[in-house]
Protein backbone atom coordinates (compact mmCIF):
# COMPACT_ATOMS: atom_id res chain seq x y z
CA UNK A 1 0.00 0.00 0.00
CA UNK A 2 2.78 2.20 0.77
CA UNK A 3 4.37 1.89 -2.54
CA UNK A 4 0.93 2.69 -4.21
CA UNK A 5 0.80 6.06 -2.56
CA UNK A 6 4.17 7.08 -3.04
CA UNK A 7 3.23 6.44 -6.88
CA UNK A 8 0.00 8.09 -7.01
CA UNK A 9 1.93 10.66 -4.95
CA UNK A 10 5.23 11.29 -7.45
CA UNK A 11 2.09 10.62 -10.60
CA UNK A 12 0.89 13.78 -9.15
CA UNK A 13 3.55 15.56 -8.46
CA UNK A 14 5.41 15.35 -11.58
CA UNK A 15 2.21 14.42 -14.07
CA UNK A 16 3.10 11.70 -16.41
CA UNK A 17 6.31 10.50 -17.79
CA UNK A 18 7.02 13.18 -20.11
CA UNK A 19 6.38 15.60 -17.87
CA UNK A 20 8.60 14.31 -15.38
CA UNK A 21 11.05 14.00 -18.42
CA UNK A 22 10.72 17.62 -19.08
CA UNK A 23 10.97 18.83 -15.44
CA UNK A 24 14.28 17.36 -14.86
CA UNK A 25 15.86 18.18 -18.40
CA UNK A 26 14.58 21.88 -17.03
CA UNK A 27 16.35 21.68 -13.88
CA UNK A 28 19.50 20.50 -15.12
CA UNK A 29 20.01 23.63 -17.45
CA UNK A 30 18.81 25.96 -14.93
CA UNK A 31 21.47 27.11 -12.06
CA UNK A 32 21.16 29.46 -9.81
CA UNK A 33 23.85 32.05 -9.54
CA UNK A 34 24.73 34.92 -7.61
CA UNK A 35 26.86 37.38 -6.50
CA UNK A 36 26.60 36.93 -2.92
CA UNK A 37 30.62 37.12 -2.81
CA UNK A 38 30.92 40.33 -4.71
CA UNK A 39 28.01 42.61 -2.99
CA UNK A 40 29.28 40.91 0.74
CA UNK A 41 32.91 42.24 -0.03
CA UNK A 42 31.60 45.76 -1.30
CA UNK A 43 29.84 46.38 2.04
CA UNK A 44 32.89 45.11 3.85
CA UNK A 45 31.16 42.48 5.36
CA UNK A 46 33.01 38.61 6.25
CA UNK A 47 31.11 35.59 6.01
CA UNK A 48 30.43 35.29 9.53
CA UNK A 49 29.09 38.77 9.89
CA UNK A 50 26.40 37.80 7.00
CA UNK A 51 25.79 34.37 8.59
CA UNK A 52 24.92 36.04 11.97
CA UNK A 53 22.98 38.64 9.95
CA UNK A 54 21.00 35.93 7.81
CA UNK A 55 20.65 33.82 10.92
CA UNK A 56 22.75 30.69 9.07
CA UNK A 57 25.91 29.48 9.47
CA UNK A 58 29.48 30.24 7.77
CA UNK A 59 29.67 27.30 6.18
CA UNK A 60 26.26 28.09 4.40
CA UNK A 61 27.66 31.09 3.21
CA UNK A 62 30.26 29.80 1.86
CA UNK A 63 28.36 27.15 0.16
CA UNK A 64 26.11 29.23 -1.64
CA UNK A 65 28.97 31.64 -2.75
CA UNK A 66 30.61 28.44 -3.83
CA UNK A 67 27.34 27.24 -5.74
CA UNK A 68 27.34 24.36 -3.79
CA UNK A 69 24.16 25.09 -1.78
CA UNK A 70 21.10 26.90 -3.24
CA UNK A 71 19.24 29.18 -0.69
CA UNK A 72 15.78 27.87 -0.18
CA UNK A 73 13.39 31.35 -1.33
CA UNK A 74 13.10 32.37 2.18
CA UNK A 75 16.94 32.17 2.67
CA UNK A 76 17.67 34.45 -0.38
CA UNK A 77 15.07 36.62 0.72
CA UNK A 78 16.96 37.15 4.23
CA UNK A 79 20.00 37.49 2.15
CA UNK A 80 19.03 40.52 -0.12
CA UNK A 81 17.35 42.19 3.47
CA UNK A 82 20.78 41.71 4.72
CA UNK A 83 22.98 43.24 2.58
CA UNK A 84 19.77 45.93 1.17
CA UNK A 85 19.87 44.75 -2.26
CA UNK A 86 17.41 43.59 -4.65
CA UNK A 87 16.69 39.67 -5.63
CA UNK A 88 17.88 39.91 -9.20
CA UNK A 89 21.45 42.29 -7.53
CA UNK A 90 21.89 39.45 -6.04
CA UNK A 91 21.00 35.86 -7.85
CA UNK A 92 20.44 34.67 -11.07
CA UNK A 93 19.97 31.83 -13.44
CA UNK A 94 22.66 30.17 -16.05
CA UNK A 95 22.40 27.37 -17.83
Amino acid sequence: MYDAICQRSAAYRYGDAADSQRVKRMKAHLILGNNLKKIRSEKNLSQTQLAKLAGVSRNTITSIENGLFCPTAKLALVLCNALEKKFEELFFLKE
